[in-house]
């Protein structure tokens, strides 16, 4: 509650906090400190609340802060200058501090900032817009559907990839959000965030035309092999089975698919040599996939 106030004074109590049927007392705390509350009648998740932020915000440009994320000072001074310097956007955002209960780290997209930026094929790859690192333009969000409410997880990620198909997406510079992943939380719910992640894919392409929605296979593909490094790198054998079984609805190559087949079968008997290597510092790990060509958003 404490923090809650310090932020809501920070912001010059200009923030809306949309209380999506809590069970404690931050509503009336957060009214308190100056905000404008809007209290839901039922729980209807999270991107419903957000939803209900932006329909209700009448500012031209809304950024999302969840209430255990942190912005750090400056953060949305960086995203104003990098409009500024593309006026265009439609989506800004910037670098965050991921902090979980072993370490913390860096997260910084590999895209240049304040350059106006086509990123719906990168975006098909992989999610590169934390939700409390970014800011839309109200107007184009809501003209698009505002937060996908199919999706429990990431309604977000489907909002990001019909902004970006549409629009430039800038990068400001910096790092202006601490993430902080605890026990339980739903994000941290991996596999069910990988197989929503693809429910959202496949969902946007669907609303392309026939021609983009074949461009986007090259760009699924990549995803799909990342997604699939990861589940190797973490020995999650129930992912890799539930990613390989997408093979067909990509669609993936020959060559690709039966690479990961033989290395899925292969883990049975790589064990030991597997534990060794996990048991290296993480750094160590890091180096090595920089130099087999892996990006920092590539590695796991």
């Amino acid at each position: 509650h404490a923090a809650l106030v310090d932020r809501l004074a920070r912001a010059r109590r200009r923030g809306i906090v949309v209380d999506d049927h809590s069970e404690d007392d931050t509503a009336a705390i957060a009214e308190a400190a100056g905000a404008r509350v809007i209290r839901l009648p039922t729980n209807v998740g999270a991107a419903a609340a957000r939803n209900a932020g932006l329909e209700a915000a009448r500012s031209p440009w809304v950024a999302f802060l969840d209430a255990d994320d942190h912005w750090l000072p400056g953060h949305l001074a960086a995203l104003e200058t990098a409009l500024v310097a593309v006026p265009s956007a439609r989506v800004v955002f910037d670098g965050l501090r991921k902090v979980t209960p072993e370490r913390e780290f860096i997260i910084r997209p590999e895209v240049p900032a304040h350059t106006s930026l086509t990123l719906f094929s990168a975006l098909i790859r992989r999610n590169l817009i934390p939700t409390s690192a970014a800011a839309v333009d109200r107007r184009a969000a809501l003209e698009v559907g505002g937060m996908d409410a199919r999706f429990r997880i990431c309604h977000d990620y489907a909002l990001w990839l019909r902004m970006a198909h549409r629009w430039p997406i800038v990068r400001a510079e910096g790092i202006g959000v601490i993430y902080t992943i605890r026990e339980g939380q739903l994000t941290e719910d991996r596999g069910r965030t990988l197989r929503e992640s693809w429910d959202v894919r496949f969902a946007i392409r669907e609303e392309l035309t026939a021609e983009d929605a074949a461009a986007a296979t090259a760009p699924l593909e990549r995803g799909w092999a990342l997604d699939l490094r990861r589940s190797w790198t973490r020995r999650r054998l129930d992912e890799m089975d539930y990613l390989l079984a997408l093979a067909e609805r990509i669609p993936v190559s020959a060559f690709e698919d039966g690479l990961w087949r033989r290395r899925r079968h292969a883990l049975r008997w790589l064990r030991i040599p597997l534990a060794l290597w996990d048991s290296l510092p993480l750094t160590l790990r890091n180096r090595v996939a920089k130099l087999r060509g892996a990006g920092a958003s590539d590695i796991a």
